[in-house]
């Protein structure tokens, strides 16, 4: 009849007011109420609903809290050689270090081996796994397919949204050989230009400016999706050096040919999935 019922929550679950009242099931949400003239037959009811602030006696309260773990600094050490003869061809002909070539090296591979330890943990931590198939339908071409393929992307930041009640200013792709060739060829990607970037586990490029993380680590045709915040509480992987990173000086050891010459490098740090939810997996089908 064009006539408002205005019902108030008496705090108890009942709803008391002019023109009916009713109930409400604080759990369930669910809404009963009798009017004291009944609508019309077959009458649309429209149901809305406010709170006066003010009237409440404390507002809604969220609470933060900080949980401390533990995490298990693992040892990385390497060991590399040179021979005497070799060292000297390297300077009189191409005019390089030795020292430096061995230093070098030892730090990109133990800079491998730390990282793969973080994919690995984040891996085997995140949760969900989307698909995709690679194979187009029947009439659709190939390029046209990978816009498929976005919205898988999205549909993952969606799903991380749903697990973890939130989402990072930043999203990044850790993804498995099989699947970088498919970014390669999408639309947006613009591939790494650092010629040292061909390690494990290392930057690839970036997918409409997020970047794009390739590791042998992962299943060829699988990726993880990670959602990453500014500060260190929206982490899905969180990553503590111990101890620095520390390369020997060159040394001939008394226990090996005294023509070698050889470096060591070492670093203790721990890395753990803190955060899971704030990662997931995206599987890439065949068939």
């Amino acid at each position: 009849d064009g006539q408002d019922t205005k019902l108030v929550d008496d705090g108890l679950g009942n709803l008391i007011g002019v023109g009916g009242k009713g109930t409400i099931n604080y759990e369930t949400g669910e809404v009963n109420v009798s009017f004291d003239t009944a609508p019309a037959s077959g009458a649309a009811i429209k149901a809305t609903y406010a709170t006066n602030l003010e009237e409440l006696n404390e507002l809604q309260t969220i609470q933060t809290q900080f949980d401390s773990t533990e995490i298990t600094a693992r040892t990385f050490a390497l060991r590399t050689e040179i021979g005497l003869f070799k060292s000297y061809e390297m300077q009189k002909r191409f005019s390089i270090n030795p020292e430096e070539v061995l230093a070098q090296d030892l730090v990109n591979e133990l800079t491998t081996n730390i990282s793969t330890d973080v994919v690995r943990k984040l891996y085997q931590a995140a949760p969900g796994a989307l698909t995709w198939n690679r194979q187009a339908p029947t009439g659709v071409g190939y390029m046209e397919h990978l816009l498929s393929f976005t919205a898988t992307l999205a549909e993952a930041e969606n799903k991380i949204l749903e697990q973890s009640g939130r989402i990072g200013n930043e999203i990044v792709y850790v993804v498995g050989t099989s699947v970088a060739g498919i970014m390669r060829s999408m639309p947006g990607f613009v591939p790494a230009t650092d010629v040292k970037a061909t390690l494990g586990t290392h930057f690839y490029g970036t997918l409409d400016g997020r970047p794009v993380i390739r590791s042998i680590v992962l299943p060829a045709d699988e990726m993880v999706v990670v959602s990453r915040g500014e500060d260190p509480f929206t982490a899905a992987v969180v990553y503590a050096p111990y101890m620095p990173l520390f390369v020997t000086d060159t040394f001939h050891g008394m226990d090996h040919n005294p023509l070698n010459a050889q470096k060591a490098a070492a670093a203790m740090a721990g890395s753990k999935a803190v955060v899971p939810t704030l990662a997931t997996r995206i599987k890439v089908l065949n068939a």
